[in-house]
């Protein structure tokens, strides 16, 4: 692998990773706790996207759920590039885990401003500060 692409391939996998990351700060401001939301992806991601063993080991109906998570596009992208030499191995992965980052990134902010608009109207912004 050239060293080169791992700067490219870092900013396309945090690219892809921070739309799950505005779900998550979403789904934390209508929590009674704010970093329940946060604690359960930071353990669980790693598990069901493929960092700690290839996704194609899980039951075909968790391959298909967690097929929707960028991070498990961009851990198979990574692996690709790392076994073949080569980033056009694996542009399809990167790609989709681009695209998915953009869906949840969408998710997100609407998510957000549900729970925005909640607090604001119940007068609520000290529960999550």
């Amino acid at each position: 692998m050239t060293w080169f692409l791992v700067p490219l391939f870092v900013s396309a996998a945090v690219f892809a990773s921070a739309g799950m990351g505005l779900v998550v700060g979403g789904l934390s401001l209508g929590m009674r706790d704010p970093l329940l939301a946060s604690n359960i992806a930071g353990y669980l991601l790693p598990l069901v996207c493929g960092v700690i063993a290839p996704i194609a080991l899980l039951p075909v109906p968790a391959q298909v759920i967690f097929g929707w998570l960028p991070l498990t596009h961009m851990t198979n992208a990574a692996r690709t590039i790392m076994s073949a030499g080569s980033a056009s191995s694996a542009a399809f992965e990167l790609l989709l885990g681009i695209a998915l980052g953009g869906a949840w990134a969408a998710a997100g902010v609407a998510v957000w401003k549900v729970h925005e608009r909640r607090i604001a109207r119940e007068g609520a912004s000290e529960q999550v500060l």
